[in-house]
């Protein structure tokens, strides 16, 4: 078929159940196109710790994520909420901060600092352990904590402190109450990576925005080839703003 204009709009590699090849890069270079390297994006972590499947079913409505590499400062940061899934996290906060893990060398350099209630800052949580056993000092800690957070959640940063589940709130060592909030407020969890392209919600990286005509999306390599969509390397946070860029160019 011979076309005054031809659109491209094949999106990117997400789902491929859905029809995605990622087929669209390649008729891009063929006219020229520079291609930004593509990686998953907005797609559930996985981690190392086995102990986290355990958790699975557990939803926090507000969690603060950060993912950490071994040296320098963070490469991502979210705040929203969370689920714990048998294979890692899901959630609207880990897709987020997703694209910084499944875009890196070497993923399994990486670790996830998740703060469990970022809401309240950590002085005022120590305080909090350090007073509420002498008003309940009879409460095991696990009780105390589930004030807080989800039940299962608190066993389990007991055991990571290595504090007995039926430990009583009373005497809370000052030692013991330092474990409790660094674990809460700072928990850093290696990661593993992410489940790839094949459950990504969004493809990071595509066809280079600098060689198309924003006003009209128009290749500035070959005149009557458009581009919209997710074969653009275009993404943003989860929220229905993938949606909109593809509308928008579209």
């Amino acid at each position: 078929l011979t076309a005054d204009r031809v659109l491209i709009t094949t999106g990117g590699k997400s789902y491929p159940g859905c029809g995605t090849t990622g087929d669209g890069d390649a008729i891009a270079q063929k006219f020229g196109h520079s291609i930004v390297p593509t990686s998953p994006a907005l797609v559930p972590l996985t981690v190392q710790p086995e102990w986290v499947g355990e958790l699975r079913g557990i939803t926090l409505p507000d969690v603060g994520l950060r993912v950490v590499p071994p040296e320098g400062k963070a490469l991502s940061q979210r705040r929203g909420s969370m689920l714990f899934a048998h294979f890692g996290l899901s959630g609207p906060a880990p897709l987020d901060v997703s694209r910084a893990v499944s875009g890196h060398a070497a993923p399994r350099s990486l670790t996830l600092e998740a703060d469990f209630l970022p809401s309240v800052p950590e002085a005022a949580f120590s305080e909090f352990l350090q007073a509420e056993p002498l008003a309940s000092g009879k409460k095991q800690l696990a009780v105390v904590l589930s004030d807080k957070l989800p039940r299962r959640l608190a066993d389990q940063l007991l055991a990571l402190c290595e504090m007995p589940l039926d430990r009583k709130a009373a005497a809370l060592a000052k030692a013991d109450r330092l474990k409790l909030v660094a674990a809460t407020k700072r928990l850093r969890l290696p990661l593993r990576g992410t489940l790839g392209f094949e459950k990504a919600e969004v493809t990071a990286g595509g066809v280079s925005l600098d060689e198309v005509d924003s006003r009209t999306m128009q290749s500035k390599r070959q005149p009557g080839l458009y581009f919209a969509g997710e074969v653009l390397d275009l993404d943003g946070w989860i929220g229905g703003y993938n949606f909109q860029s593809a509308w928008s160019t579209g």
